[in-house]
């Protein structure tokens, strides 16, 4: 049996270099990750604002159906924090349709962000047969 010295020709261990690489890499990982963990939190954030919304155009459409507008008419209002806007357009005069004295009458409702009002992050279309109360 030969007694082992403690000091060897070859040193066991790490270089600092080969240190330093590995955190590099290490590091460019942990920002990668991070990078796409953020991003699907912002994602996730835009799509819960566009299922909010989606509801909110829901219950206005839902409310516009059940008591239609008259004619070519424009209803704006707020539903917590989004602004919504029922447009109303009659489509014919109610005669050609071969249903004397019914409307067709469209509407779209649209769903904006408050703090942006010229992004639209929800647009509802809908069709409804009105009487007309104009024909005698």
């Amino acid at each position: 049996m030969t007694p082992r010295s403690a000091n060897t020709d070859q040193d066991s261990g790490f270089t600092l270099v080969e240190v330093l690489v590995s955190f590099a890499i290490l590091a460019g990982a942990i920002i990668v990750n991070m990078q796409v963990a953020v991003n699907g939190m912002r994602r996730l954030t835009q799509a819960d604002e566009k299922l909010r919304a989606l509801a909110v155009a829901q219950e206005v459409l839902a409310e516009a159906e059940l008591n239609p507008p008259q004619g070519n008419e424009l209803k704006e209002g707020r539903e917590g924090e989004f602004a919504w806007r029922v447009e109303a357009k009659e489509m014919g005069d109610g005669t050609g349709n071969g249903q004397k004295g019914l409307i067709l009458l469209v509407m779209r409702v649209s769903v904006n962000a408050s703090r942006e009002r010229d992004q639209r992050l929800i647009v509802l279309d809908s069709v409804v047969l009105q009487q007309n109360t104009l024909t005698p």
